[in-house]
């Protein structure tokens, strides 16, 4: 986010507000997103991934990614 320009960011917002939205859609609209976003207390991280760590977790979750794609081929 801090490398999209102010403008940008104001400009797609007035695109999501002048958007229809539709009720049976999976997320709202980015203006409301946004919104929502910018109303909470920001805190920095509590747990912060060096490189090794975050390769053990990615291969702890490796097993469970592969599934659904094993389970598409087989279908």
């Amino acid at each position: 986010m801090a490398s999209i320009p102010e403008h940008e960011i104001e400009r797609r917002r007035r695109v999501s507000v002048l958007t229809a939205h539709a009720e049976d859609q999976t997320h709202p609209p980015t203006h409301l997103r946004r919104a929502a976003v910018e109303r909470r207390e920001h805190h920095a991280a509590a747990i912060v991934l060096d490189v090794a760590r975050n390769k053990e977790v990615d291969a702890a979750l490796d097993p469970a990614r592969r599934r659904p794609g094993r389970q598409f081929l087989r279908g």
